[in-house]
């Protein structure tokens, strides 16, 4: 739980250093990507190899985690770039949900009706989490928030394949290998970017290079907290410390991130924490 804490603050930070980065310095969001991947393989390989990281054993299960790594990211850098980070921080309260759904359909567990409660509730309160200023419940199944309901689900599926590969070759050995495999996939996004790669200044890289580094920090403490249980540290790191640093942002500097009304901050402030509380008690 510990480590899910320092997780869950650290992808906070990084959502918003992240947004600011693609609206005012890279605007491509597939650059932005592929220099946030590399980067959080440059912070982990000085740790890793400090902890002399072996060879893989179960190349099967590492090269799925570092499939679906390159998968979330690339999902994630998306839904960031067209939706508020008021919105897509409290999305991942979801992953509670598909986490729980998962493992009733894949590892036979069983839900309670509680449970099934709980799940109606989360996504009751998500229709409201997407609420604009024309308060148009509809927001909610618009094409950016179903993209952002795509990367939580994924990254539900990612954490079981993180806990499985730790299982098979170790946790250092895990989080090197995976990083490495989802820089070399996101290398295939090459065409998307490369125009931009030329023409962008140096100095604009610097917010993606930081979130890169966070990340990697970042990870490795979701990776050590999903190595001992998926279903409770999904929980904890979905709380998003980002919609309270992105409410601040609104405040005192309107127009560097977002900006909306108090009456629509409340009521995704309220939506939100129902989520977290639900997504706790599902856990």
């Amino acid at each position: 739980m510990f480590y899910a804490w320092i997780a869950s603050i650290i992808y906070g930070v990084n959502a918003i250093t992240g947004k600011l980065t693609i609206r005012h310095r890279v605007a491509n969001p597939w650059l932005f990507h592929f220099v946030w991947e590399f980067f959080i393989l440059i912070g982990i390989l000085p740790i890793a190899l400090t902890y002399h990281a072996p060879m893989p054993v179960a190349w099967g299960s590492i090269a799925l985690a570092g499939f679906f790594a390159f998968l979330v990211g690339t999902l994630y850098i998306l839904a960031l770039n067209q939706l508020d980070v008021s919105v897509i921080g409290p999305l991942y309260n979801f992953r509670s949900v598909f986490t729980a759904l998962l493992g009733a359909a894949f590892l036979s567990e069983v839900l309670t009706g509680g449970q099934y409660l709980l799940i109606g509730i989360i996504f009751t309160a998500g229709i409201f989490l997407n609420i604009d200023e024309h308060f148009r419940l509809k927001a909610f199944f618009r094409k950016q928030s179903m993209l952002g309901m795509l990367a939580v689900f994924t990254s539900a599926i990612f954490g079981f394949t993180i806990k499985n590969s730790i299982a098979a070759n170790g946790f250092w050995t895990t989080s090197l290998w995976m990083a490495l495999i989802a820089t070399i996939f996101s290398l295939s996004t090459l065409p998307l970017f490369y125009k931009d790669l030329r023409k962008t200044p140096i100095r604009n890289y610097s917010g993606a290079i930081i979130t890169g580094l966070l990340s990697a920090f970042g990870d490795l403490a979701a990776n050590k907290a999903f190595s001992a249980n998926v279903t409770i540290s999904s929980a904890i790191i979905s709380i998003p410390f980002s919609m309270i640093f992105a409410f601040l942002f609104s405040t005192f500097a309107p127009a560097l991130l977002e900006k909306h009304t108090i009456r629509i901050y409340a009521v995704r402030f309220v939506a939100a924490g129902i989520m977290i509380l639900a997504a706790i008690k599902l856990s």
